[in-house]
C-alpha cells in the first residue's frame, strides 16, 4: 500500500508531504541535508570557478560566525555589524564569482539550486500565506527579463544557502539543546559538503 491516500482517483500530494515533513527525522535532520547539499553545489561551484583560497575556507567555516556573534547578543548593534559583515562576505563572494556556461552538467547544478529555491517558496506559503512567494516569483522573472539569468541564479544560491543554515541552525539548536554544538556541526557539514563539491569539480 501507498502512504497516501487517493481522492476522487488523484494522489493527495499535500497530506502525503505534510505526514513526511512532520516526521521527526525530517523536522531535526532534513535541512542539514538540504544545507549539505547546497554547500556541496558550493563547493563545485568555487571549484569550477578558480575561487581564491580563502574564500573556500569561509565558505566552510562561515558558521563559526554566529558563535562569535552570540557572544555580543547583549550588545544589539555589533551583534547587527558582525551579521551583516558575515553575510556581506558570503553575497560579495557569489557575486564575483564567474558562473560557468550552460552544459548538461551545469543546467543539471543550477535546476537542483531552482529546486530548492521553490521548495522554500512552498515552505513560506505553507506558514505565511501565497501573497509572498507570489511576488517573489513575478519579482525574478521580471528581473530575468530586464537583467539577464546571472544576477538571478546568484540570487538564487545566496538564498539558498542562507535559508537553508538559518533553518538547520534553529532545528539543530533545538535538538542538540545548545546553540553553539548546533553552530560547530553545521561548520562541520559546510566542510564536508564543500569537500565532495570540490571532488565533483574535479571530474
Amino acid at each position: 500500500m501507498f502512504p497516501f491516500k487517493a481522492a476522487r482517483g488523484n494522489i493527495n500530494f499535500s497530506e502525503y508531504f505534510h505526514k513526511i515533513s512532520a516526521h521527526p527525522i525530517s523536522k531535526d535532520w532534513g535541512w542539514v541535508i538540504a544545507f549539505l547539499i547546497i554547500s556541496a553545489f558550493n563547493g563545485w561551484l568555487l571549484k569550477v570557478s578558480s575561487a581564491y583560497f580563502p574564500i573556500l575556507i569561509y565558505f566552510a567555516v562561515f558558521p563559526l560566525a554566529a558563535i562569535i556573534y552570540s557572544r555580543f547578543s547583549k550588545k544589539t548593534w555589533l551583534l547587527v555589524l558582525i551579521l551583516v559583515f558575515s553575510r556581506s562576505i558570503l553575497a560579495i563572494s557569489l557575486c564575483i564569482l564567474h558562473l560557468p556556461d550552460f552544459s548538461h552538467i551545469t543546467i543539471f547544478m543550477y535546476s537542483i539550486n531552482l529546486l530548492f529555491f521553490a521548495f522554500l517558496l512552498i515552505d513560506v506559503a505553507s506558514t505565511r500565506g501565497i501573497v509572498v512567494p507570489a511576488l517573489t516569483v513575478i519579482l525574478i522573472i521580471l528581473l530575468w527579463i530586464i537583467i539577464g539569468w546571472q544576477p538571478i541564479i546568484r540570487l538564487v544560491l545566496y538564498c539558498n544557502l542562507i535559508v537553508t543554515f538559518n533553518k538547520a541552525g534553529r532545528r539543530l539548536k533545538k535538538y542538540l539543546n545548545s546553540f553553539d554544538a548546533a553552530m560547530v556541526v553545521l561548520t562541520g557539514t559546510a566542510a564536508f559538503g564543500l569537500a565532495l563539491g570540490l571532488i565533483l569539480g574535479s571530474l
